[in-house]
Formats: C-alpha cells, sequence, structure tokens
C-alpha cells in the first residue's frame, strides 16, 4: 500500500447484498460519507481530502460479476 504524506486515517467497510447492486458512481460516493463519518466518529470534524481509485475499481466489478 502506498501512502500519501498526509494520510492520517484509513476505514473499510463492507457492502450488503442490496449496496453492492447500486451503480459504482453511488457505491464510491456511500463509500466517501462512510468514510467521513468515520472520520469525524474517530477524529473529530475537520476538513479531508478523500479520493477513489475508480478505474481500478470499475475493472473489479467487470472482472468478478459472472453472475
Amino acid at each position: 500500500m502506498v501512502r500519501s504524506p498526509g494520510e492520517r486515517m484509513m476505514v473499510g467497510k463492507g457492502f450488503t447484498p442490496a449496496q453492492q447492486a447500486w451503480p459504482p458512481l453511488e457505491l464510491e460516493g456511500f463509500a466517501q460519507l462512510a468514510g467521513k463519518r468515520a472520520q469525524k466518529r474517530i477524529l473529530g470534524p475537520m476538513k479531508s481530502i478523500a479520493w477513489t481509485d475508480h478505474a481500478n475499481f470499475t475493472n473489479c466489478l467487470l472482472y468478478t460479476s459472472d453472475a
């Protein structure tokens, strides 16, 4: 894992089966919202920069969707 110099926290959470059916953009937005909520709960309110790896995330969806 490569960390940026200013990185202070990393959080993770699973999705319910219903949430996994959401479009990728909604999943990423929901994940960022959950991360911001965790940050506020753990570190308190503050400004932050959040990002997702959209290209890698959509590739994972393409390769794992063999339903």
